[in-house]
């Protein structure tokens, strides 16, 4: 996903040695660790200074919890970048089908929002549908037309046309959430490609009616309020209020090149347990 701040390993797992008296985890507890410094990390275990641990409940599966933290917590914190609430707003997600947007679609769902969009190739029609979002082509002359001036929210993990078609679709008082420039990033070679980049962050930034979603922003400085929002997605998925969504999807490689789809995730690895590995 091309989002600012993706951290390199996201660890749900179980304590397996004993902790000093100071130390605010116990042997046994589930925790969750994020980090990008692979100096914490090899194939069958980690060693994770325990200020940068924070303790889960056992209620889920542990791949269940990476999967929050990979779908539903960018896409809570992308829509909290908004001034105000999806609730009985129109909404348009830019974004295929990956987990965040599959995530924001059901957030969305959640906190009552009068009508979502989302535009996906003909195939993924029938799974936007099922979700309860109305599907719209993957062109903008697919739903532009028929969106112009009409939404209230829009979130843009893609940027084609420099995110003005997406800008074009708002109300007078609408606001769009940036999550990524994949379109933009896809011309890295263009001879312009550091101007126009340059160019486009620049606008986006100075727009009032623009907000700049960087995944794991909020982990970094505001520790508690992730935590937070962590507790709130851990309870509306056990709950089934929202489903679990499967951020693990398969990869294949085709001419030394990535072949990919609107599904594509993440991979999710088991470290097995090795012997006297707990000792």
């Amino acid at each position: 996903m091309p989002l600012k701040g993706m951290p390199g390993v996201i660890i749900v797992g179980s304590i397996m040695t004993k902790t000093p008296s100071h130390c605010p985890l116990s042997f046994g507890d589930r925790v969750l660790g994020i980090f990008k410094d692979a100096k914490y990390y090899s194939e069958n275990y980690a060693n994770l200074p325990f200020k940068d641990l924070i303790k889960l409940k056992k209620n889920l599966e542990p791949w269940q919890q990476i999967s929050i933290v990979l779908s539903y917590i960018p896409a809570l914190q992308a829509l909290q970048t908004c001034p105000f609430t999806v609730e009985g707003n129109k909404v348009l997600l830019n974004g295929g089908l990956g987990p965040i947007n599959q995530a924001l679609i059901h957030l969305c769902k959640v906190h009552r929002a009068r009508r979502i969009y989302v535009p996906v190739e003909p195939e993924y029609s029938s799974l936007v549908r099922e979700m309860g979002a109305k599907p719209m082509g993957p062109k903008h002359s697919d739903w532009g037309p028929t969106l112009m001036n009409s939404i209230d929210v829009v979130v843009d993990f893609i940027g084609s046309n420099k995110f003005i078609t997406s800008k074009a679709m708002l109300v007078e008082t609408g606001h769009m959430i940036v999550g990524g420039t994949k379109d933009l990033d896809s011309r890295k070679d263009d001879l312009f490609y550091s101007l126009n980049k340059a160019f486009v962050d620049w606008r986006l930034h100075s727009s009032t009616r623009t907000s700049i979603f960087e995944f794991m922003k909020v982990y970094d400085t505001d520790r508690e309020s992730f935590i937070k929002d962590f507790k709130y997605l851990n309870k509306l998925v056990y709950d089934e209020v929202l489903p679990v969504i499967n951020t693990c999807v398969s990869q294949t490689y085709r001419e030394n090149e990535r072949e990919t789809d609107a599904l594509d995730g993440y991979f999710i690895v088991e470290i097995r347990e090795l012997d006297g590995w707990t000792q």
